[in-house]
């Protein structure tokens, strides 16, 4: 299938073991404010199981054009009772980036939230959006040529999203869709959806595809990330974990619509895994040995050096990364954690750094770049102070980008000058613990230091 299309799987698991596969046709596409004319397409599976009483749907997406979701973000659950009301989980949706910044974008409801029978004329709301039934039409699908009856319905949601459903009268399910909604400063943009073709799976091979459904729901749970995480980046643990995954996965999706998806999983592991490995290469080279003499200037104009030739007891911790206020995504350079931990521990001698990275300063147009940082600074209330880089002193410390890697790159360097600990990346949070792991590294040198004292 073209990736223009949008896939959806339905899985009616019946006592038969018979599952229910239809497809769609979809686009999203840029058509008013800068940018017309972009235009995303994408392909959705989705699995609906019907436990008593209530339904669970098992979906994935696959994205071209306009950014994308990582794998993790690409599939989840949805749980139904009664009627289609959604009782837990993430309904379908995909990535757009819009002016350099991710939105998630809910796609069309596939199963209408509503009691049955319908009439034209009714109206009623659903999680704050309104549907209104309009009309009733016949249409001809496409996979088969068969008449169906339908219902012609406008849905609305905040802010200014309308989109016109027809869905079919028997089960309510959706046909078609077409609708209009505003990112960013109120930039317009225009979904399409049609369905294009259906089949029936029985037997040995729907009971494969459940098999596959409990395996990757139960491996994105155990990666804990955030709902519409839009990082790549997996940790150590999340590759450890998806590794260990994986030979069941290959063996469950052989076959199935879910082959796809475990593949990509399979290339982005082997790839972030070999780029760890660069990375960690990188680390090595600095772990114990001095680190590099450097001069910079502070946002207000203070000059700032660290020579190894210096004699003072401090512990410093440095943040590479490009401070800036504009395009500004969580998390943030995980600043904000930071800022924490230097109110906990500047006062037992831990001096942090920020190290803002940009090729504009120290030419004749970095006014920009300095106003960027300091409206950063203000915005997040930063108490500890921030360096200019124009991006040598980044490169004597080891630029990650040379290295497949991405900012920021944490640097912690003991009292004698000798690095301590090296990170490149983000650190795995959890919000009431905060920087944990550049923490322990900070609270045990402070413990040497105060032991070496003694």
């Amino acid at each position: 299938m073209s990736p223009s299309c949008l896939v959806c799987t339905l899985l009616a698991i019946l006592p038969a073991a018979s599952v229910t596969e239809v497809q769609y046709v979809g686009q999203l596409k840029q058509v008013a404010g800068e940018g017309v004319g972009d235009l995303k397409s994408f392909e959705l599976t989705c699995r609906l199981l019907n436990p008593a009483g209530k339904s669970q749907m098992f979906w994935s997406v696959e994205e071209t054009g306009g950014g994308e979701f990582a794998w993790p973000e690409r599939f989840g659950i949805a749980t139904f009772q009664g009627a289609n009301q959604l009782a837990s989980g993430q309904l379908p949706r995909v990535l757009q980036t819009h002016n350099d910044s991710p939105s998630p974008v809910d796609l069309p409801p596939i199963m209408l939230p509503t009691e049955k029978p319908l009439e034209v004329g009714q109206e009623w709301e659903h999680q704050k959006t309104q549907y209104v039934v309009e009309g009733e039409q016949t249409v001809r699908v496409s996979d088969g040529g068969d008449k169906v009856d339908c219902w012609v319905i406008e849905m609305t949601s905040h802010p200014g999203r309308q989109t016109k459903l027809v869905v079919e009268k028997e089960n309510l399910t959706l046909l078609t869709a077409e609708g209009r909604l505003f990112l960013g400063r109120g930039d317009r943009y225009q979904i399409q959806m049609e369905r294009k073709s259906s089949r029936s799976v029985e037997g040995p091979l729907a009971d494969q595809l459940a098999t596959a459904f409990d395996g990757l729901t139960n491996l994105q749970t155990k990666l804990e990330r955030r709902t519409n995480e839009t990082t790549p980046k997996l940790h150590d643990n999340q590759l450890k974990l998806t590794a260990k995954a994986l030979p069941e996965l290959e063996k469950s999706v052989r076959e199935t619509s879910l082959q796809g998806l475990v593949a990509a999983i399979k290339k982005d592991v082997e790839d972030q895994t070999n780029r760890d490995r660069g990375l960690n290469s990188l680390a090595e080279k600095f772990l114990g040995e001095s680190a590099p003499d450097f001069a910079l200037s502070t946002l207000q104009g203070k000059s700032v050096s660290l020579k190894g030739d210096t004699e003072d007891d401090q512990i410093v911790v440095l943040h590479f990364w490009k401070y800036h206020d504009e395009k500004l995504n969580e998390p943030y350079g995980q600043v904000g954690y930071l800022d924490f931990l230097h109110g906990k521990r500047n006062k037992l001698g831990v001096q942090i750094y920020g190290v803002a990275v940009d090729e504009r300063f120290g030419t004749g147009s970095d006014f920009a770049a300095k106003r960027g940082v300091r409206k950063l600074a203000e915005f997040m209330n930063l108490g500890y102070p921030i360096l200019l880089d124009d991006g040598d002193v980044l490169k004597t410390f080891g630029d990650p980008l040379n290295n497949g890697g991405e900012l920021p790159l944490w640097v912690v360097i003991k009292p004698d000058k000798t690095v301590a600990h090296y990170k490149v990346g983000f650190y795995q949070i959890k919000p009431n613990r905060g920087l944990e792991e550049l923490d322990a590294v900070v609270v045990d040198l402070i413990k040497k230091r105060r032991e070496a004292a003694e």
